[in-house]
This record gives C-alpha cells, structure tokens and sequence, in this order.
C-alpha cells in the first residue's frame, strides 16, 4: 500500500518538523515525495512539498523553502484542495515574514486567513492571525499586531492547541513590550513559559526531543529577560536567564538522582539559591545571555500548528557576575555596532578565533602580539565587567555561556597588552549555575 506508506512518512516529516528535527523531517519528506510521484498521487504530492518547504523555510533556505511552496500552492489549486492551499499560503506568508517583505506577508496571510475561515479550519485561523500579529509587529502597528494576536490566542485555548497558545501568548509578549506596556508583556511571557514548561515535561525522558523543542521556545525567556531589564530588576532577570538554560541536562541529571524516574524535574533556582550556589562554590560565577531582535512566527500543516524559526540579530549582551560573597553585578553590552557597523556577529568572531587557534596549534606561541579578534571578544566579554573579577590568580572564575558564546576560547582571550586571560584567572565554564 504504497499511497498508506506515503501517508505515514509524511506524518513523520511533520512530527519531527513539530520537534525542531528538520534534518529528519526532510528526510521523510523526501521519501513521502518520491512515493507521491511515483504512484502519481497529487494530494500526497501537495502534502510532502509543503513539509519540506516549511522545514527549508525553518533553516534559513528560502529560495528552496519558497520554491517547494509555490510547488505545493500550484498543485493544491489544481486539485481543489483549500486545505492545503490555505497551508501553502500560510508557508509563504512565514517566508516572507524571515525575508523582511512585510507587505507580501501580509498578503498571503490573509489568503490564507480567508480559506481558514471559509473551510472553518480553525487551526489554520489561528496561525494566519498569528502571522498577521507578527507581520505587524516588525511594521511597528502595534494596536494591530495586538488585537490579530489576542484573537490567535482565544482560538488556540479554544481548540485546546498548547502550541498555539505559546506562540500567541509569546508574540502578545513582545507587541506589549515594543509598544512600551512591560507589565503586561511581562503577564503574558510569564504565562507562555508555563505553557512551553508543561509541553517539554509531557515529552517525558527523551532528551534529544526536549533539546530540540526547547531550541525553537528558548527566546521567550530571552524576550522576558528584556522586559526585566525594562523593568529595572536585573536581578529578576537572572533568574529567567538560569531557569530557560540547560534544562533538558537539568531533567537528566535530576532522573539520575531520583533514581531514574523519567519525570522527575527540579526548578530553576531563585536569586537566593544563586547566591548560595556562589558561596558554596567558593567561585566567581559569569552569565552571559545574548538578546536578540526577532519575533516567531508560525505555520500549520494540516491542522498541526507549528513553530518557526527566524534569523535574528543580536542587539545586547546582557551579563551577570556573581561574587563569593553573593554580590549580583549586571553589564549590559550594545552588540548592535557589530552588525551596523561591521557586518558581524559574535559568530563571525568567533569562527575567526577557531580558524586562528587551528593555526597556532600547528606553530609557535611564541608570539604575544594581540590577534585580530581575540582581542574584540576579550573587550565585548571581558573588560565591562574586568573590575569585577578577582585579583588572585588562583582564585575560580566559572563563565556560563550561551549560544554561540560556548565556542569562545575563553583562557586564549588577550586584553589590549596581549595578556591572555589564563594568565590571571583559573577559568572554568558550565551550561548553567544549576548544572
């Protein structure tokens, strides 16, 4: 039954796209597609083609995203199938959105929006109002951008999509928090958060599931911290900061302590427990977060809502220090003169660094003059805070990175004199002050 076997391998690419496995769900769109051509079954043709252009769209590939959309749209008129031209539409509209073409986003949502409506899919209602909401948002319509999202939100509560009421609790977020109101954008992350946190503890102990869903809701906590930092309560912003970092290695270790019990969790710790955690370890603590200007959007695939992926800028550094003494110090950096500027990221830093210690490591380290790079990183996450830092040599001090900041050689860090960082700290580093 080749049209069933097609069915169900594109029932996988979109279980694994829901996860945030795109290499596995074009692998399974891939195989769905070859079926569908093969038997010549258009609606099954329609469905493989718009998995692997949400998965491609989710990657950053939006001609190839684009291009398979346009593909499934083509063959969805052809065949009359509303459903899934709605979903195409909505494809499109997610494109666009990454693109930064607000207008033609706007335009495939509402067509999309329409056919949701026309059909009474409701799922596909949702995420072309959400898509709206976020297409408004980066257009600075607040008042807009508000009032698509609250209606994404009541249907998603409506039909019981958990998916869907993260997203669109996620996005009133950001709207309240770009349209000045950071107490109500602080209600609603905080209430988008306990949605994500019952999701991931549903999923029970597969690990590499949990990691790669929690990838694609790790920017509510970041947006929250924002709101925090708006707020004037840094140090609330740390706990936010501590509790959406590492968690899935949180869930491990905590099983292997409780004696394997797959739904064992531990919570984040509070600014108290953080302090404490600083004495005990008789260790300077230093967490980095990287805030980012981006907003998610969604797309549905047969009724299943499914969370995007945009390509954000960094625009801050935010970093926390905490002493032996349970002192908490905050350091915010601007990052954007990077990109404004430079046409760089902490990335492009970074993969400098790596391609220069690749070369080091096969000559001399003879050398101490300063090299390109090693320095910038050493005065974006080193010199803000230097004056925190002990004097003692001797003396711990445990960097908690993030993102691509885990990749930084920190004890290779030269100041402005060419003085690596090793030379006057013992460095460690660790996924997060709980851990």
């Amino acid at each position: 039954n080749l049209e069933g076997e097609g069915r169900a391998l594109g029932i996988l690419g979109v279980a694994y796209k829901y996860l945030g496995n795109y290499a596995k769900a074009i692998d399974y769109g891939q195989q769905s597609l070859a079926i569908a051509r093969e038997i010549k079954h258009r609606e099954g043709e329609c469905l493989a083609l718009n998995i692997l252009g949400g998965a491609y769209i989710d990657l950053g590939n939006y001609a190839k995203g684009i291009e398979y959309t346009q593909q499934s749209l083509a063959i969805a008129r052809e065949i009359k199938h509303r459903e899934k031209e709605g979903t195409a539409l909505g494809n499109l509209g997610a494109a666009y959105i990454n693109l930064g073409n607000y207008a033609k986003a706007i335009e495939y949502a509402e067509q999309s929006l329409a056919i949701a409506r026309e059909i009474q899919d409701r799922g596909g209602e949702g995420s072309a109002l959400g898509n709206l909401g976020i297409a408004y948002i980066n257009l600075g319509n607040y008042t807009k951008a508000l009032e698509y999202s609250q209606q994404q939100l009541a249907i998603a509560r409506e039909i019981q999509d958990r998916q869907g009421e993260g997203l669109a609790l996620n996005n009133l977020g950001a709207a309240f928090l770009k349209a000045g109101n950071a107490t109500e954008a602080e209600k609603m992350l905080l209430n988008a958060i306990q949605v994500w946190e019952s999701m991931r503890q549903m999923l029970g102990s597969n690990d590499a599931n949990k990691v790669s869903i929690f990838e694609g809701q790790a920017h509510t906590y970041r947006t929250l911290q924002q709101v925090r930092v708006a707020q004037n309560n840094p140090i609330a912003a740390l706990e936010i900061a501590e509790r959406g970092r590492a968690r899935a290695f949180v869930d491990l270790l905590t099983q292997g302590l409780s004696s394997g019990d797959a739904n064992s969790v531990i919570a984040a710790p509070n600014q108290e427990q953080i302090r404490q955690i600083a004495k005990s370890q008789n260790a300077t603590l230093v967490q980095y977060s990287i805030v980012y200007t981006s907003v998610q959007y969604s797309i549905v695939y047969n009724n299943f809502l499914i969370q995007g992926k945009s390509e954000p800028r960094e625009s801050a550094l935010y970093i926390w220090v905490i002493q032996p003494t349970g002192e908490i110090t905050f350091r915010e950096v601007d990052l954007k003169p990077l990109w404004l500027q430079h046409n760089a990221s902490l990335a492009n830093l970074i993969i400098g660094n790596q391609e220069f210690l690749a070369v080091r490591s096969r000559s001399s380290f003879g050398s101490t003059q300063p090299q390109p790079n090693l320095p910038t990183l050493h005065q974006l996450l080193i010199e803000p805070i230097a004056n925190l830092l002990p004097k003692d040599p001797n003396a711990h001090v445990i960097f908690i990175p993030q993102g691509s900041l885990f990749q930084v050689p920190f004890p290779a860090l030269q100041d402005a004199n060419g003085t690596y960082l090793i030379e006057k700290h013992t460095i460690l580093t660790a996924p997060s002050i709980q851990v």
